[in-house]
């Protein structure tokens, strides 16, 4: 997915989404276009190289995708409100991000659509370091892996390799709510409390500190994951709660002014549920990466195939969830389709291969194959299929096992970094 704004007005802004799988972004978009998930690459480097002709500078690579036409139209409008558009990218590839990067910096965004010194903490997972991690297990040199929020036996597209390097570690302690697919092989489970049970903090934004609270008794015989570490470990505190406050007193209290007691101002920032540093506003950053390379990276391994993309469902997410039967029966808002995935293409696709809606079909990415039905999906870019992440749950409860299928499986690693779109797909029919 790769998505250009381009700020006309302060209240007003024109959309582009350039796209393999109708989403509910690019239904809304002021102009939508359809690229397979192999052209991604393509899109980007042709994006920066029309950018750069207008810049007056060198060009990068070379591209073309069938969408120039879009493209062009974008790079025009973008230029022409350089300072105030933003481009971003849904890619994994390291190459994509780093052209992406090189087009917020030809318009100029550093600094005003786009501030470095607030940036986000969201999302700050590592797909090499998990590979590393995986290493290591296999080559039997963790003793002890502790798991809390997270569940590699159903989401990790290795999920054999992964239960494989699980077995040569001798102590497993897993902290999740429930007996899911990882929890079951763990040795130790220690159950979490729920989130509405638990005291946190969090730093969601640079120097945006938030405290969470609990609403509720816990329900369960069932204790919070940071108080059994704090017992584990002889650390001098009666319980978590205790450590949060002894680290805002240290962190957080001294970096304001006006309240003269920490008591005061933990209860003032209790009540407020948020403290926050002021922090500059942003500054140019300039670039420094090597366009050339990055632009041929990110344009290699053209497919002529059919290509598997995968997505969450804006209710479903990623399955972590699945259990809830509220969400399950949420319909998909492109869709509609509750209770199930699928294997959506576009309309015209599905005749030339002979399918119809509800058609069972075995679609395969290396050694995995899966079997699910065709469902027609008007917006669908050509020779392209997209299945829904979040299904497939093996050990979750009644609502969510054997729930359609798992598409975790046909995702692609690529040093070590997960893919969720395939080349090169091979599909049947699978009844």
């Amino acid at each position: 997915m790769l998505q250009t704004e381009n700020f006309l007005k302060k209240n007003m802004s024109r959309h582009y989404q350039f796209e393999s799988a109708l989403s509910l972004t690019g239904s809304n978009a002021d102009h939508r276009y359809k690229i397979k998930p192999s052209q991604e690459g393509a899109a980007v480097v042709s994006l920066y190289n029309k950018i750069a002709s207008l810049a007056g500078a060198a060009s990068a690579g070379s591209a073309t995708t069938g969408v120039e036409d879009g493209i062009s139209k974008a790079a025009r409008d973008l230029w022409n409100s350089k300072g105030k558009s933003l481009v971003i990218s849904g890619s994994n590839d390291v190459n994509v991000q780093v052209v992406v990067n090189a087009i917020n910096a030809l318009l100029g965004n550093y600094g005003t659509t786009i501030n470095i010194d607030s940036h986000s903490n969201f999302r700050q997972g590592s797909d090499e370091k998990l590979a590393a991690l995986i290493a290591e297990m296999q080559g039997g040199s963790v003793d002890v892996l502790f798991l809390n929020n997270v569940n590699p036996v159903y989401s990790y597209p290795d999920s054999e390799g992964f239960i494989n390097a699980l077995k040569k570690v001798p102590t497993v302690v897993s902290f999740a709510g429930s007996n899911d697919e990882t929890s079951a092989l763990a040795g130790y489970i220690c159950p979490d409390h729920h989130y509405l049970e638990s005291w946190n903090d969090a730093e969601p934004t640079k120097n945006v500190f938030s405290l969470a609270q609990p609403t509720i008794r816990p329900l369960f015989k069932t204790r919070q994951m940071q108080d059994s570490l704090i017992q584990w470990a002889g650390l001098p505190y009666n319980d978590y709660l205790a450590f949060i406050q002894g680290i805002w007193s240290k962190n957080m209290y001294g970096q304001q002014t006006g309240i003269t007691s920490f008591e005061a101002f933990w209860t003032k920032s209790l009540q407020e549920g948020v403290f926050e540093i002021a922090s500059s506003t942003g500054s140019p950053i300039p670039f420094n990466a090597d366009i050339n390379s990055a632009a041929n990276a990110a344009v290699a391994g053209k497919s002529e195939g059919v290509e598997l993309i995968i997505y969450e469902k804006t209710g479903l997410g990623n399955g972590a969830h699945a259990n809830n039967p509220w969400l399950q029966e949420l319909p998909d808002p492109i869709s509609k389709v509750c209770w199930d995935n699928y294997f959506a293409m576009s309309p015209a696709f599905a005749e030339a291969q002979g399918y119809k809606q509800g058609n069972v079909i075995e679609v395969k990415t290396g050694k995995v194959a899966v079997k699910g039905p065709v469902y027609l999906q008007p917006g669908m870019a050509d020779q392209t299929i997209a299945a829904a992440l979040g299904y497939g749950r093996t050990n979750a409860g009644k609502a969510a096992n054997n729930v359609g299928f798992n598409a975790y499986t046909l995702a692609t690693l690529k040093n070590g970094a997960i893919h969720f779109y395939a080349t090169g797909v091979y599909w049947k029919n699978g009844r």
